[in-house]
């Protein structure tokens, strides 16, 4: 198993890996070529664009044709570190650029480049609004080059997603490339096997075989943005596709389950691993929750499963944490993002049992008919790379498993940023209270303030302690859409307080106003630290941009998540140390790093893990299908994560 996860690599490193050693871009050339391309006019710009497809010439005439074609499309003219940063996406490597640099512009180069080489070019975004925008954003520039640029459409309509794939370059979510890929092998697995002697009989006849028709076109080429977000941070949870199992799922399981479960004891009867998020029944309780079992009912697994669900969603799975309710329905909320998806399901009953501790509508259950890791469906990919603001911290992954070299790319302006101890306190309260208190002091002196929280449920009690204070805030959701990206775009007007989960709004540019500026600039304070060091970053890396003033602070109080998971020490730490106002006069900022990189590795292994689970179903389904063993998929399918 393990031999095949590295000839995976391997194989990906000789498509990914560049095939010479990069050299460095003039931009002199490329600025001088394309000063002598504005004598052009518009006709003439796309003639000469549409004369590389046929004898493509070196990166200066196609970076100089793009750089153009953006000054007269945006009105905008590449900085000399995008221009870099386009030739290290050409060459097959992965740039890492720091937030507000300028990333979307950057990524039309090496699309463009593979374009005019004769490779269709797949660019995936995290989410459907920033696809969109970007879409929107590149496509008068695309067209002046003579390229074809379209949206992937998320409904399943398969004509305008045929229509879509064959453009030049297709944008789209991470997710619906990886599903659409799905459906496709689903169609094939589905069409009829050959009967003893049926393609010699079409040889006779010079018949070809009829082929089904997929949707998806040839994956030749794909330009990831904030690809550690989608091969790392989102990696751990595999693209599915699933498919209604029953109709209309009986309550009464559920019921008994959940009763079942109030009679247990707690370290007698289970016990719970806060840390892998898992119940395991002791045999005591197995012998009791066995006297149990219901007899006239009929249940769909085994009775233990169904208490052991009961028992996570009552005692592991938090609402505003884990999921919210939203009209009457469970949604569960991206761990990684904040962002609430209301159409992922938990499987094997668990998002029922969870809908009956809430009192929700039961939907019904899903059984999943394919699926994929993220990591594996981009390797499908001839050639792939990617483009984000904290790659340095997961180097090591990207080189040994994608083999992409990370190349940090320099700042356009020096950077202004300040950054302020890491404050620790014994408990939340005492945290909040001292994040309120820090922010009625900024802001009144009209600095502009962002509280990045790590859930929904923490974003909210923040937002409460801010009303009875008086002060007029904005609270996000967890939908990323255009409205969001308003209001996270004015979070820089002088005296603004914005409330939200750490990925609210990722990708917008917060503009600051003069006022703003001399106020400090945006200060962002992170009212948790994530498992992963990577995530902060991209939350304070929203202060101080294209060298605007601007500062952050990390708050960390004992039972803060990762602490109460990864760090006993440093909680001992804080709770001996913790004054009477409830803060701990602490330097263990490194202490607090070095916990981050143990759950770093947890979450690697769990990628791995998942990355060989692949492999293994691959084999088991190509057996069964050279047995001739198939299922057909319902016509109720409806694809969920």
């Amino acid at each position: 198993m393990l031999s095949r996860l590295f000839a995976n690599s391997q194989r990906l490193s000789s498509r990914c890996a560049p095939q010479r050693t990069r050299s460095l871009i003039d931009v002199g050339d490329i600025r001088a070529r394309a000063t002598q391309l504005q004598a052009l006019t518009d006709r003439q710009l796309t003639a000469r664009s549409l004369e590389l497809r046929d004898a493509p010439a070196d990166k200066t005439e196609t970076f100089a044709l793009a750089t153009e074609a953006v000054r007269r499309a945006t009105g905008r003219t590449y900085y000399d570190v995008q221009l870099q940063a386009g030739r290290v996406l050409a060459d097959g490597d992965l740039a890492e650029m720091q937030t507000g640099e300028g990333k979307t512009l950057v990524t039309l180069l090496p699309v463009y480049d593979a374009v005019v080489q004769g490779h269709n070019v797949h660019v995936a975004t995290t989410n459907s609004y920033l696809a969109e925008r970007d879409c929107a954003e590149l496509k008068p520039a695309f067209e002046l080059l003579g390229v074809s640029i379209s949206l992937l459409p998320e409904e399943n309509c398969d004509t305008a997603k045929q229509a879509a794939y064959q453009c030049d370059v297709t944008y789209g979510t991470g997710y619906e490339f990886g599903f659409d890929y799905l459906r496709d092998q689903l169609t094939l697995r589905q069409q009829p096997q050959d009967a003893l002697g049926d393609a010699w009989i079409r040889s006779l006849s010079n018949t070809p075989r009829s082929s089904p028709q997929l949707v998806q076109s040839a994956r030749r080429v794909t330009i990831i943005d904030e690809i550690d977000s989608v091969l790392i941070d989102e990696a751990n949870t595999p693209l599915v596709i699933s498919f209604f199992a029953f109709d209309r799922p009986d309550i009464e399981p559920y019921r008994l389950a959940a009763a079942a479960a109030d009679t247990l004891t707690d370290g007698v009867d289970y016990a719970i691993d806060v840390t892998a998020k898992q119940v395991t029944i002791s045999q005591n309780g197995s012998q009791h929750i066995a006297a149990l079992k219901p007899a006239n009912v009929t249940l769909q697994r085994p009775w233990r499963i169904y208490v052991e669900h009961a028992l996570r969603a009552r005692y592991l799975l938090q609402r505003d944490v884990d999921y919210v309710v939203q009209g009457g329905k469970v949604a569960l909320v991206d761990q990684h993002t904040g962002r609430i998806f209301p159409d992922r399901k938990l499987r094997d009953g668990l998002h029922q049992a969870i809908e009956f501790i809430e009192a929700a509508e039961l939907t019904a259950e899903t059984n999943s008919f394919a699926r994929i890791s993220r990591q594996r469906f981009f390797q499908q990919y001839v050639s792939g790379t990617g483009i984000t603001g904290t790659a340095t911290d997961a180097i090591d992954e990207f080189q040994r498993f994608f083999r992409l070299k990370v190349v940090p790319i320099p700042l356009n302006r020096p950077s202004q940023r300040v950054m302020l101890p890491t404050r620790f306190f014994g408990d939340a309260n005492a945290k909040y209270e001292a994040i309120v208190a820090d922010v009625v002091t900024r802001h009144r002196v009209g600095q502009p303030i962002l509280i990045g929280t790590r859930t929904i449920e923490q974003s909210r009690q923040i937002a409460d302690m801010l009303a009875v204070k008086g002060l007029t805030h904005q609270l996000l959701n967890g939908m990323q859409d255009a409205e969001e990206a308003a209001i996270v775009a004015l979070a820089g007007q002088p005296a603004a307080i914005t409330v939200a989960t750490n990925m609210a709004g990722r990708g917008t540019d917060i503009k600051l106003t003069p006022a703003s500026r001399d106020a400090g600039g945006l200060h962002v304070i992170a009212a948790e630290p994530n498992r992963s060091h990577r995530v902060d970053r991209q939350l304070i890396g929203r202060a101080a941009r294209q060298g605007d003033p601007g500062s952050c602070q990390v708050f960390v109080s004992a039972d803060d998540d990762l602490l109460k998971t990864m760090g006993r020490s440093l909680i001992r730490k804080i709770s001996g140390t913790a004054g009477r106002g409830g803060e701990a006069e602490l330097n263990a900022e490194q202490e607090l790093r070095n916990i981050q990189r143990q759950a770093e590795y947890v979450d690697f292994m769990q990628r791995q893990q998942l990355m060989q689970q692949d492999l293994w179903a691959e084999d088991v389904l190509q057996t069964l299908v050279g047995q001739g063993v198939e299922k057909q998929a319902s016509n109720r399918m409806e694809t969920v994560l």
